[in-house]
Parts: structure tokens; C-alpha cells; sequence
């Protein structure tokens, strides 16, 4: 029956690779799955440099509201 399977498209999952490969099958990653991947990571680490530039700018917030973090803090006081 496997004889007559060419190759296996597939995520790139290592179990499901390995398996094929024991089948003695060609396996062919997804180019759609991976490029899905590629976005994932890219959009993570896009995110995570966003969170630390504000980590480190606690007047982010206040500045891109037209005033600075003291004069926020003395007008919530009045």
C-alpha cells in the first residue's frame, strides 16, 4: 500500500517527520504552515520589543495623551 505514496505533506512536527521518513516516504513540509510560523515568531518578538520600550518609557501613555506623567498626576489631584 505505501509503495505507492510519493511523499507527505505535513506540518514540521518531528514525531509525524520521523514517521514518515520510516515509511520510507519523502516528506514535505507545508510552506503555508511555516510561513504561519515565521508571522508567530515575528509578531512576538515585535510585541516584546513594543512592551520593553514602554517598560522603559513609563511617560509613553501620558506623552501620547498631549501632557506629560506630572502634569497628569497634578490634574488627577484637584
Amino acid at each position: 500500500m505505501f509503495d505507492k505514496i510519493k511523499a507527505v505533506i505535513t506540518d514540521n512536527a518531528t514525531s509525524i517527520v520521523k514517521a514518515i521518513r520510516q515509511l520510507g516516504t519523502t516528506h514535505l513540509g507545508c510552506t503555508t504552515h511555516t510561513i504561519h510560523l515565521v508571522q508567530l515568531l515575528e509578531l512576538q518578538e515585535s510585541t516584546l520589543k513594543l512592551a520593553k520600550s514602554l517598560e522603559n518609557d513609563p511617560d509613553h501613555t501620558a506623552r501620547a495623551n498631549g501632557f506629560s506623567l506630572n502634569e497628569k498626576i497634578l490634574s488627577d489631584e484637584e
